[in-house]
């Protein structure tokens, strides 16, 4: 592959990262700021998006690899 190629390979990987990696951040703020104010079901769903998006960050890096 050209490095134009890989270029525009990370750049992809990138962008595509974006989304879950702001999932994750977003969920952990939310219980590190709120976790007394959160039901049990509120914050069992937040750690199954963090779960989910890190899962989902996993595939695209094994994609890659």
């Amino acid at each position: 592959m050209t490095d134009d190629g890989h270029r525009d390979e990370l750049s992809r990987l990138v962008h595509d990262l974006r989304t879950p990696l702001a999932i994750v951040s977003g969920f952990a703020e939310l219980l590190e700021r709120r976790a007394d104010q959160l039901t049990p079901e509120q914050r069992a769903e937040y750690l199954t998006r963090i779960r989910e998006s890190a899962a989902r960050m996993g595939e695209l890096l094994d994609d890659v690899g």
